[in-house]
């Protein structure tokens, strides 16, 4: 199962030196956060949930958060992180094979950098709709095809990665899976700042290891910087590495 239990990023995990990376999977969840807030969502459903970071995120709003991986070390962490919240709960679940009839109710639906993952997109989002409301929302990203490095078949080079998608190609899927699309949002400043990270330190003495020391990582500093750096946005589309979508259930 290692396509989809042994790729993810824990933006808190002070292990984890990607400091624009971790800010680009936050700003996804404090997005989430704002638009439950907005809609007024009561239930929410997020797959490949991980420790339980964007679900401990999204419940300061007080929604009901139900999250939702195959890996149990990172279940059990997340239930670990999230003992003192009454309105959040995990469920270790194979995306690929389990039948989710059981998460039925959900006003909103989370699904973050996942899809390329598993065996059949197509069939897990039908199976993600039925889990919807009417008129339930998706919030999906998925890393962008222009981003994803492929062999000599075409196939992605990322072994964790079993397809690639562009824009026309996942509105497609979505809409075939039951849903309509209403926007199409961007992360590109994360990517952008990366490069030109990578630009200074080619031009200095600095070493990687030694500029991503002088960022701050606590989690109010990488909360903030995700808000300012990281929210999925409609413009520069060229300069981002995934797509995000807002879709609603037909």
């Amino acid at each position: 199962m290692k396509h989809i239990d042994k790729e993810y990023c824990l933006p808190f995990d002070s292990s984890n030196p990607e400091f624009w990376m971790k800010l680009e999977h936050l700003g996804r969840y404090i997005y989430a956060s704002d638009f439950i807030r907005k809609r007024n969502a009561a239930s929410v459903l997020d797959v490949a949930c991980a420790d339980g970071y964007g679900c401990i995120e999204m419940a300061q709003t007080g929604a009901a958060i139900h999250g939702l991986d195959y890996n149990a070390e990172l279940i059990k962490k997340a239930k670990s992180k999230s003992i003192s919240l009454a309105n959040v709960d995990f469920t270790k679940t194979n995306l690929n094979e389990d039948d989710l009839s059981c998460f039925t109710g959900a006003d909103l639906v989370t699904c973050f950098d996942t899809l390329e993952h598993l065996k059949s997109p197509a069939e897990f989002l039908s199976k993600i709709n039925r889990t919807l409301k009417r008129f339930g929302t998706l919030l999906l990203s998925v890393p962008k095809a222009d981003f994803e490095p492929v062999d000599e078949h075409g196939q992605p080079t990322n072994e964790f990665h079993l397809h690639r998608f562009n824009r026309t190609e996942i509105v497609s899927l979505l809409e075939t899976a039951g849903f309509s699309v209403t926007k199409v949002l961007h992360q590109p400043f994360t990517n952008l700042c990366m490069s030109l990270e990578k630009s200074a330190i080619r031009d200095t003495s600095v070493s990687i290891e030694k500029a991503r020391s002088f960022y701050c990582d606590s989690k109010e500093a990488l909360r903030f910087f995700a808000r300012a750096y990281a929210l999925p946005m409609p413009t520069l589309e060229e300069h981002s590495y995934s797509i995000f979508i807002i879709a609603e259930k037909k």
